[in-house]
């Protein structure tokens, strides 16, 4: 547990030192990065000892071509396994894979707070506590895909469909299920408003009553019935869910003075998408997954709407309000229900 106190003093007490905003960044996206890289491989959900170690040792003690091979028989992302054997070109250390892994994942994450975060320390307190940083212990491929659909949010603000198009494809080459944010593009043109309360409210209505009915009889059209073993799986995402609620709820209600900015009528459509998706973890908990493409933007959301609290006390008792519940989710909630408890390091095996 010390390992995650120390990562979040220096989150919190980095800025008196009133060092520069990209300086800040880059030292907390490193420290995230080294806690990730060298964490032993059994913590998290055991996806990265069980799952991605056999493929790697695998793909390891196999040529270029027979590893293209065995990756397209397997039905692996191809992306991914693909970059895992041009590592292994160079080496076969899995340790220095991780590491690597985390740097690429958390590069893109440290830029899209750096570029568009009106209160990066908050912005990483958020990242910290809700699951998206406790994700790099187990989901390999969905966090790599996950930050390149948080690069590809330039795209969406510039107005570069094509460039925008390329960039959720290749993160789709490293997780089929980021291909959804497709639908992120044309919700920059629609106007927001109670509608997207409205569609909310709604989509939570029909997750509570018939929507484990409805996704039944989707999987047995669609003859995927190997999904139905997620149905009414016991899901430890509701409070994810409730947490994102809360942040959707203020950012609705300070939104509402911001119309004219075209950054947050954006956020908010994105948002909302990802809000209604959370609303199926109450009956099926994979559905987070899915979800965080889209409420990974709550990272900047929050922050930024804070800041728009023109009464500096006020502002400051709101961020350290929230920044308190986020802290205490964390250390009460997420970090045993990940399995990130206790912190080991690496093959030292030292508790920390």
């Amino acid at each position: 547990m010390i390992i995650y106190i120390l990562l979040v003093l220096l989150i919190l007490l980095l800025p008196k030192l009133k060092i520069s905003k990209k300086i800040y960044c880059i030292i907390i996206g490193i420290s995230i990065t080294l806690i990730v890289g060298f964490r032993d491989i059994s913590m998290g959900m055991n996806d990265t000892q069980l799952i991605y170690l056999p493929i790697f040792t695998k793909l390891s003690s196999l040529s270029i071509l027979e590893s293209c091979n065995y990756i397209k028989k397997n039905g692996l992302e191809f992306g991914f396994y693909i970059l895992t054997r041009l590592y292994l070109l160079f080496t076969s250390n899995y340790r220095i894979y991780l590491i690597i892994l985390a740097a690429i994942s958390n590069f893109f994450i440290t830029r899209f707070i750096y570029k568009y975060s009106n209160n990066p320390s908050f912005s990483f307190i958020l990242f910290f506590s809700l699951n998206y940083f406790s994700m790099e212990f187990t989901l390999l491929r969905h966090y790599i895909a996950l930050a390149i659909i948080i690069f590809s949010y330039d795209f969406i603000v510039d107005k570069k469909f094509f460039k925008f198009c390329i960039t959720v494809i290749i993160a789709a080459f490293f997780h089929k299920t980021a291909i959804i944010f497709l639908i992120a593009y044309p919700l920059r043109y629609l106007k927001t408003g109670y509608k997207n309360l409205a569609l909310m409210i709604f989509a939570l209505l029909v997750s509570m009553t018939v929507g484990d009915k409805l996704l039944y009889i989707a999987v047995i059209l669609l003859k995927h019935k190997k999904y139905l073993r997620y149905l009414n799986s016991e899901s430890n995402n509701l409070t994810f869910f409730l947490m994102n609620f809360l942040i959707y709820i203020y950012f609705f209600l300070g939104f509402k003075k911001n119309k004219k900015e075209l950054n947050y009528n954006i956020l908010m459509n994105i948002y909302t998408i990802g809000i209604c998706i959370s609303t199926c973890t109450l009956f099926i908990g994979e559905a987070f997954r899915l979800s965080t493409y889209f409420t990974i933007f709550s990272i900047i959301i929050l922050p930024n709407i804070m800041e728009l609290i023109k009464d500096n006390t006020t502002r400051k008792i709101f961020v350290f309000s929230f920044e308190v519940l986020l802290i205490l989710y964390f250390f009460f909630f997420t970090m045993n229900n990940t399995c990130i408890y206790p912190y080991i390091l690496g093959e030292l095996n030292i508790l920390i």
